[in-house]
C-alpha cells in the first residue's frame, strides 16, 4: 500500500480535523452514539494493483458460489456442512434464485505485489453506504485535492442494481419494487442503513428500515399498509436463531414465495470462516480446476479448522493439535468459526501464555474454531499532533472490497494501533483511493 504525506502543518492538520467532523456530524456518520473515528490520512492502491485484487476476489467468489451450489442442489460435500437442524431448516428453504453470495465483504490484507483473504463476510457486512461519504468528505479537503486521486463509483449503486437483478430472476415484475432493509432494533450500524435508504430512494424505491417483529403476513409481506418486495437483510442468522419469534412473518413469506430476500439464509454458510480453511486445506479440489487450486493457495493462508472430523484425522488427535497451538504461539491465530466485531480472536505475539492455552483448551472443547498462519500486518503512516509538531506515526492497515454479483464495487479501510483491525474496537475508517 502506499502512503502519502498530504499533511505538511498542525494548521492543515486541524483544520481537517475540524472540516471532517463537521461533515460527519451534518450526516451522521456515526457507530452507535458515537462519531465514526477517522484519521486524517488516505490509503492509495496503484491500477496494477486494483485490477489484480478485482480478478482474483472475483474469482474467488465464483469458486465459493460453485462449491456451495453443488452441497446446496446435490448435497455433495455433506460431511463438510454439518449444519444443525434449525439451520437447515431455513438455509434449504427455496431462494427462487440461483445466486448465493449476491453481495460480501472481504477483508484482506494487501501487500505490495500480493494480497490475502483473512476473512469473508456475506451475511450482513455493513459500511456499503458509507464508502462513498467517506471518499467524497475527504476530497473536499484542501490536502487531498490532487488530480490523480480517483474514487470508485457510488457502492450502493452496485448494491442496487445487483437486488434489481436477483428480484428479476426470482420472478419479480414490479418495475419499482419496494425494499425493506431489515435489522433487529438499535444496532449501531443505523446510520449505514439510513445512507442506503435515501440512496433506494433517489432511484425511485420507496424504502423502509424495519425490525422484523413489524413485517407481517397476509398473502404478501406488509410493513403497515405497504406490500414489500424485496427483503435486503441486515440481521444475522444468529438473531433469528436466537429470536426465531420475531421473524414470523418474514419466514412464513419466503417459504410461500411472497418476497426476495437478499442475501439469503443460504449465505449463512460462507460465513463460517471454516469455508476458507477447507478450501486452503484441498476439501473441495476434486471440483476445481488447476487455476482455481492455484488461485486459492495464492491468496488464502494456512489455516487448520477445529473439528471432530479435524481432530479425529489429526496424527495424535486432541492431544498433538494443543502441543502444536502451544509450541506455535508466536506464529498463529486463533479464533471462532464464526464470530463478528474482532471477537474472540487471539493472536498469539501479543496473548500472554496463560491466556492462550486457555483459548487453545477452549477450541479444541467446543470445536467450531480455526487456527491461522500470523501474516505480517500491513502498515499506513497516519498524521498526529506530538510536542506541537506535526509527526507521522505507524498504524495496522487492512483493506475490505465489497464484491456484489461478482465485481468489486468499494473498500472499507480500517486502520488502528491495535492488531484486531475494527471499528468496534476502537479502529478508524479512513477512503482508499486509485492512483
Amino acid at each position: 500500500m502506499m502512503n502519502h504525506k498530504f499533511i505538511k502543518s498542525k494548521e492543515e492538520y486541524y483544520l481537517c480535523v475540524k472540516n471532517i467532523k463537521r461533515f460527519y456530524k451534518e450526516i451522521g456518520m456515526s457507530y452507535g452514539d458515537e462519531t465514526l473515528s477517522f484519521f486524517v490520512t488516505a490509503n492509495f492502491i496503484s491500477k496494477k494493483q486494483i485490477k489484480d485484487l478485482q480478478l482474483k476476489t472475483e474469482q474467488l467468489t465464483k469458486i465459493i458460489d460453485k462449491v456451495v451450489n453443488l452441497h446446496l442442489e446435490q448435497n455433495k460435500f455433506s460431511e463438510q456442512f454439518n449444519l444443525p437442524k434449525k439451520e437447515l431448516e431455513i438455509i434449504n428453504i427455496d431462494r427462487g434464485f440461483k445466486k448465493i453470495n449476491v453481495f460480501n465483504r472481504y477483508d484482506l490484507f494487501v501487500y505490495k505485489d500480493r494480497f490475502k483473504v483473512i476473512e469473508i463476510n456475506p451475511e450482513s457486512p455493513s459500511g456499503m453506504g458509507r464508502t462513498h461519504f467517506i471518499d467524497q468528505i475527504f476530497l473536499k479537503q484542501k490536502p487531498f485535492q490532487k488530480e490523480k486521486i480517483v474514487s470508485l463509483p457510488d457502492t450502493r449503486e452496485f448494491l442496487l442494481n445487483g437486488f434489481l437483478s436477483v428480484y428479476k430472476e426470482w420472478g419479480g415484475k414490479k418495475n419499482k419494487p419496494v425494499i425493506a432493509i431489515v435489522d433487529l432494533k438499535g444496532v449501531k450500524t443505523i446510520s449505514d442503513q439510513i445512507y442506503i435508504q435515501e440512496y433506494f430512494e433517489t432511484k425511485g424505491h420507496k424504502t423502509i428500515i424495519c425490525d422484523p417483529r413489524e413485517l407481517k403476513f397476509n398473502k404478501g409481506l406488509f410493513y403497515n399498509k405497504t406490500k414489500i418486495n424485496i427483503v435486503y437483510k441486515r440481521f444475522i442468522t444468529t438473531d433469528y436463531l436466537d429470536k426465531p419469534s420475531y421473524f414470523k412473518g418474514l419466514i412464513q413469506a419466503l417459504e410461500e414465495k411472497k418476497v426476495c430476500m437478499i442475501n439469503p439464509f443460504a449465505s449463512r454458510i460462507i460465513d463460517d470462516k471454516s469455508l476458507l480453511t477447507k478450501l486452503q486445506a484441498g476439501v473441495f479440489d476434486e471440483i476445481l480446476t488447476l487455476k482455481e487450486k492455484k488461485l486459492v493457495k495464492e491468496i488464502i493462508p494456512w489455516s487448520m479448522e477445529i473439528n471432530n472430523n479435524s481432530i479425529k484425522s489429526y496424527k495424535g488427535g486432541e492431544k498433538a493439535i494443543l502441543e502444536y497451538i502451544l509450541k506455535n504461539k508466536n506464529n498463529l491465530v486463533l479464533k471462532p468459526s464464526i464470530a463478528y466485531g474482532g471477537v474472540g480472536v487471539f493472536i498469539g505475539e501479543n496473548t500472554a501464555e496463560k491466556e492462550w492455552e486457555k483459548a487453545a483448551r477452549r477450541s479444541l472443547r467446543e470445536k467450531k474454531w480455526i487456527i491461522q498462519e500470523y501474516l505480517e500486518i500491513p502498515t499506513i503512516e497516519v498524521p498526529i499532533i506530538k510536542k506541537g509538531k506535526i509527526i507521522y506515526e505507524e498504524k495496522y492497515i487492512n483493506l475490505c472490497p465489497f464484491v456484489i454479483n461478482k465485481k468489486v464495487a468499494g473498500f472499507v479501510t480500517r486502520i488502528s494501533s491495535s492488531k484486531i483491525i475494527n471499528t468496534t474496537q476502537g479502529g478508524g475508517m479512513i477512503p482508499t483511493f486509485i492512483e
